[in-house]
């Protein structure tokens, strides 16, 4: 079995897409044990750490990792944020520590999304991270490209060509693929090193990382041709888009939400900053009884930190909440992993299977008969769309 421990929702379901697209069974929930009946190959655990103070993050690493130690044959992947947002090194410190594997490896960066490290440098399309706009982050403003210095060295960067040493943390350096899967054939016993069972070299990473340590593994997987084709959102009785980024513009004028006559609803400035939300409620819903197509957004009016993320996650947890209440809807698409976290816990929704992949990062997964997409924050909305059917 495969355990992938993810800091946030949208990163487990990017991971379990992928999986899922290797034909392997996957299974993806929010909880902090294995489902009683598990039979699946892959389990992806959506620990939402990134959301907590880091002692927290810690002791959930700790609780869902314990059974794992007696567990025979399971291989662990730590996914983390690819732009290294979160507790990163506490979080894998103590899985670590918990799973008795004296060192690791992180390989965060996406070379097929342009995110790269060199020379422990993060650029994204060759721009310094902190000039890009993950300095606007509410929780986790990147003041710094330099990759020590994000992880506040607590970690030491690892070239190409260098072995992994005996203990401690190193953070890789690779600026292609072809880089990457130098790094992660290292955790895999590919280039003669100890194989990254319990008591060996555990890794952690973003998609790529994945994805090469996958194939290392599991040469025999065949990867699906074409992504899953989107649900046919024409044919759904009712349909909910939840734009949970703070930086989120209209998206009702996209081509396909166009052809579909979707409606938009986004959050007055006012309850923005934390007023009186008893009339956006009433429009939600009075539009969500007219509408087969709703779409909730945030709105951009400025980023004002993390007091300000924490309370309007909630306020869009419980908006949904009483929409589902009001009708279940067959299609949920959720922008935003801290958004959809709090929606699916919200609703008590912790268990579920993957649907397929409609772009990278994209994911469907089920919970019973309703069909739920999500989407992380920073790509794009066409990716999913695409032209009107």
């Amino acid at each position: 079995m495969i355990v992938i421990i993810s800091d946030d929702i949208t990163g487990a379901a990017e991971i379990a897409g992928m999986a899922h697209a290797y034909g392997l069974s996957t299974v993806l929930t929010t909880g902090e044990q294995c489902p009683s009946d598990n039979k699946a190959e892959v389990v992806v655990f959506a620990a939402d750490t990134r959301s907590m103070s880091e002692e927290e993050a810690c002791n959930t690493i700790r609780r869902i990792a314990a059974p794992l130690k007696e567990t025979e044959g399971v291989r662990v992947f730590k996914k983390i944020d690819s732009v290294l947002r979160g507790h990163v090194i506490a979080e894998m410190q103590a899985l670590m520590d918990t799973l008795q594997c004296p060192r690791a490896l992180l390989v965060p960066q996406n070379p097929s999304k342009q995110r790269i490290i060199r020379q422990g440098e993060y650029l994204i399309e060759n721009t310094p991270l902190h000039q890009t706009p993950f300095r606007n982050d509410p929780e986790y403003p990147a003041a710094t490209a330099q990759v020590e210095e994000l992880l506040q060295h607590r970690a030491q960067m690892l070239q190409v060509e260098e072995v992994i040493p005996a203990a401690g943390i190193c953070v890789a350096n690779a600026e292609d693929m072809e880089q990457v899967a130098r790094q992660t054939a290292k955790c895999t016993g590919v280039e003669n090193m100890q194989p990254a069972e319990i008591g060996g070299i555990l890794i952690g990473g973003a998609a790529d990382a994945f994805d090469a340590w996958l194939r290392q593994w599991r040469p025999d997987l065949k990867h699906a041709e074409k992504p899953t084709a989107l649900p046919p959102v024409r044919e759904v009785n009712r349909a909910l888009i939840v734009c949970g980024s703070t930086q989120s513009k209209s998206i009702v004028q996209l081509p396909y939400l166009r052809a579909i006559d979707a409606t938009e609803v986004m959050m007055p400035e006012e309850v923005f900053h934390g007023r009186e939300n008893g009339v956006w409620f009433r429009i939600l819903q009075e539009e969500y009884e007219q509408s087969p197509v709703l779409v909730v957004g945030i709105g951009d009016y400025g980023n004002y930190g993390a007091a300000y993320a924490l309370r309007l996650k909630d306020l869009m947890a419980q908006a949904v909440q009483a929409l589902v209440i009001q009708h279940p809807p067959q299609l949920l698409l959720i922008e935003g992993g801290a958004t959809a976290f709090a929606i699916l816990s919200k609703l008590r929704w912790n268990t579920f299977t993957v649907a397929g992949q409609y772009a990278p990062g994209v994911v469907g997964i089920r919970h019973g008969s309703i069909h739920i997409i999500l989407k992380p924050g920073s790509y794009p909305w066409g990716a999913i769309f695409g032209s009107p059917r």
